[in-house]
């Protein structure tokens, strides 16, 4: 129960942080952010924001059926944090990535 507890809370607070990213980077709220922020980077960020809500929806739905291994997947969500933005950017999303360069 609490690996739902964890997952959900995750799912929850990852998407706000989304939600809140892409309200500050849009066009007609662009002065929240710096006017020339790079593009890639307001790219990147978004995408990462929400490969970690796939990794946490795909844990929590993990541990409906493995329950003592249901911790584990949560730490996928590590491992693009220690992966530098331009690596990210060449594995996950190489085509938009070369469409911006």
């Amino acid at each position: 129960m609490s690996i739902l507890v964890y997952g959900g809370n995750s799912i929850v607070i990852a998407s706000l942080l989304y939600a809140q990213w892409r309200y500050v980077t849009t066009s007609h709220h662009g002065r929240l952010v710096d006017e020339n922020l790079d593009p890639i980077s307001k790219t990147t960020l978004s995408r990462r924001t929400l490969l970690g809500i796939i990794v946490y929806l795909i844990a929590t739905g993990f541990s409906f059926v493995y329950t003592q291994l249901s911790p584990f997947p949560f730490v996928l969500v590590l491992i693009p944090a220690f992966l530098p933005n331009k690596t990210i950017q060449r594995i996950t999303f190489r085509r938009s990535y070369e469409k911006m360069r």
